[in-house]
């Protein structure tokens, strides 16, 4: 909302508490007859209407949200209570009984809104939310639901209804307004899969920034499958390549060290993977101040949780070379040193295998001769 916006709103609201007062103050409930309750029930009406109808087109803006409706409910609270008072007083006569209406809900429940800027991407999600906190609620009438919509909206998405007149038959048209311009099933997929093609790529192992790739990329997913856009099958291997091309080199080498040579992987053991790897990179950011070789000594065995390093494991030792190379790759550790807070390129130990000078650690050497 701009400056002169929320001065002008401000300005309304001043008016109408000082018409209110005024028109109270002027009211003698004990001598009114029947035909002045009328008038004093058709002025109320319109000054509720004037402020829920003419003041919401200027507030829908999340900085005055919370302002609006706790003087929106001041006012009608006052505006109520002179309503009431005259129902009471003429609730036996039938002219009276013909004439008022009590609504059956004046205040302005506050709820807690989601928010749609017009992004075609998040039509899905603002949908579900919005028709969690608001549709769903049977005590609301569909004014105060298109109340809560116009909230709710901003931008491109608020001038597709914005000059829409708040009331119980506008809901639906507002609302089948706006389905009809986000609701466009191709453009939703399309805007989906652009989405995922424009995933930011890791420049380097973090934390952080994979836990979000997984986020952002089961946010996907799951539109999709609300799209009925199976991703199994080619769609899968399609969504495993661009999620690899968005990972740092160092995560995707530990990745496909774990495949056979031409495996294709399911789209969910990359995913559960990433979970693994942000997990592992969490613990070991705490372990960076300590030299690998002191870390050795503290740690006890990854393989069988006893007070010594894996070199030195007689359970480890008695595994076939192929075993001790499978548990290595699933573990990620270092296939020189056999640690599991670096790889091997950054590997400090200049220690070498002892048969082939190669590389890796002595008890991952496999004979290719047997």
């Amino acid at each position: 909302m701009a400056g002169d916006e929320l001065k002008d709103f401000l300005t309304k609201k001043r008016v109408l508490k000082d018409q209110l007062t005024k028109f109270k103050e002027k009211i003698d409930f004990e001598k009114i007859d029947k035909s002045e309750g009328d008038l004093i029930v058709d002025k109320c009406k319109e000054l509720k209407k004037k402020f829920e109808v003419d003041a919401i087109d200027t507030a829908c803006d999340e900085t005055v949200i919370d302002s609006y409706v706790e003087e929106q409910e001041s006012i009608l609270e006052n505006i109520d209570e002179i309503y009431l008072t005259v129902v009471r007083k003429f609730k036996t006569s039938n002219c009276s009984s013909s004439k008022i209406e009590v609504s059956d809900s004046v205040k302005l429940p506050k709820l807690s809104l989601p928010t749609f800027i017009g992004n075609i991407n998040e039509w899905i999600t603002f949908k579900d939310l919005f028709n969690a906190a608001v549709n769903n609620n049977s005590s609301l009438s569909d004014s105060q639901r298109l109340t809560y919509l116009k909230l709710s909206l901003k931008y491109e998405a608020f001038k597709i209804i914005q000059s829409i007149p708040v009331s119980d038959s506008n809901y639906k048209i507002a609302w089948n307004l706006l389905e009809e311009r986000y609701s466009n099933k191709r453009e939703q997929v399309f805007a989906l899969i652009k989405r995922l093609m424009s995933l930011q790529q890791i420049q380097s192992e973090s934390t952080a920034a994979l836990l979000n790739l997984v986020d952002n990329i089961n946010e996907i997913i799951r539109s999709l499958d609300i799209l009925e856009q199976n991703v199994e099958n080619f769609s899968d291997t399609l969504i495993l390549y661009i999620i690899l091309q968005k990972l740092d080199n160092s995560s995707r080498m530990w990745f496909e060290r774990q495949l056979k040579k031409d495996e294709i992987p399911k789209l969910s053991n990359l995913i559960e993977f990433l979970k693994d790897h942000a997990r592992t990179l969490q613990h070991n950011k705490y372990q960076k101040s300590y030299k690998s070789t002191s870390l050795l000594s503290n740690f006890k065995c990854v393989y069988c949780n006893e007070d010594h390093t894996l070199q030195k494991c007689s359970k480890f030792l008695n595994l076939h070379v192929d075993q001790r190379v499978g548990f290595v790759k699933s573990k990620h550790l270092c296939f020189a040193c056999l640690a599991h807070l670096h790889m091997v390129k950054k590997c400090k130990s200049a220690s070498s295998c002892k048969h082939c000078q190669k590389r890796h650690n002595t008890l991952l050497h496999i004979d290719r001769n047997l």
